[in-house]
């Protein structure tokens, strides 16, 4: 192509293609020597279109696994063929990215760290999960050992019998031979345990549980929570339980204090507002300044006129 008429063309793009193939070489020779006019040879080249379309169709099989070449329409049905699903809040762009590396993903698939990214990918939100076998604290004397806080009793002794329980009792136990009986035995029902679940009242209600922390404010869409839920319910291993624990906006030292975590820093206090006080109970002058003052408030600066 060209735009100045005294100039040659410019080069831009080659096409090369060798002859065509006969197909009657695929025929029996007969077929060649009684065919003067070339007849059967044009109609097996419009029998070889079809066949070419068909064979470039093959050729393009590997483009149809590829998330870099399928159509953005098809990224949903090339999803379903890993059993992967796509999050709906994510560009085409990312749900690409998310096809390539699908059966890496898979292979950390039930980690925390898999159940909270894929949280994040499907609702926005990436939770804080924390395994309640990880929290346990095993108890040491001298250095942990305070009773109901870091150190808890087991329901069933660690070989299987009952603790002692004094409110099943009915109040103190009586003395057999000046001592206090071990826990309560039922025929039938309490006795030592199994040599392969020696040891498991130890571990039973921390094993195989985990509890998924998101904060209030991050749920205001309705929706979400049961989207939250629905994603960590796939995502988990079968053998596992968990729990939701949604944080509201509240401090309480030693349960719920973690900054960042379950604790949320508010924003400033809001203004004093003098609405329905009354002078002398509600609100009083302070002689020595002149300023009205309530409390630690002052007009003026924390508090103000509304």
């Amino acid at each position: 192509a060209t735009a100045d008429p005294s100039r040659a063309p410019v080069l831009r793009q080659l096409r090369a293609a060798t002859a065509a193939e006969d197909l009657r070489d695929h025929l029996p020779a007969t077929f060649r020597r009684n065919d003067p006019d070339a007849t059967l040879q044009r109609l097996l080249q419009l029998l070889r279109g079809e066949f070419l379309a068909v064979e470039e169709r093959i050729d393009d099989m590997p483009r149809v696994a590829d998330p870099d070449s399928v159509a953005a329409t098809q990224l949903n049905w090339l999803s379903q063929w890993l059993a992967f699903e796509l999050p709906r809040i994510a560009d085409d762009g990312q749900r690409r990215a998310l096809l390539r590396e699908a059966v890496a993903l898979m292979a950390r698939r039930g980690t925390p760290a898999s159940i909270a990214a894929t949280v994040e990918w499907h609702t926005g939100i990436r939770p804080a999960i924390f395994e309640s076998q990880v929290q346990r604290r095993l108890w040491v004397l001298g250095e942990s050992s305070a009773l109901g806080f870091d150190t808890q009793l087991p329901p069933l002794d660690p070989n299987g019998m009952v603790v002692p329980d004094l409110e099943a009792a009915g109040g103190c136990p009586p003395l057999v031979d000046g001592a206090p009986p071990i826990g309560r035995a039922v025929v039938g029902e309490a006795g030592p345990l199994a040599s392969h679940l020696v040891g498991l009242p130890l571990f039973a209600e921390d094993a195989y549980r985990f509890c998924v922390v998101v904060e209030r404010h991050r749920l205001q869409h309705p929706g979400t929570l049961q989207e939250l839920q629905r994603i960590v319910e796939r995502e988990k291993p079968a053998h596992t339980d968990y729990r939701v624990a949604v944080v509201e906006p509240q401090l309480r030292i030693g349960l719920q204090a973690m900054v960042g975590v379950d604790t949320i820093v508010g924003g400033p206090p809001p203004a004093w507002q003098l609405d329905g006080m009354r002078l002398g109970l509600d609100a009083r002058l302070n002689p020595p300044d002149g300023a009205l003052r309530v409390g630690e408030a002052v007009l003026g600066e924390s508090m103000q006129w509304k």
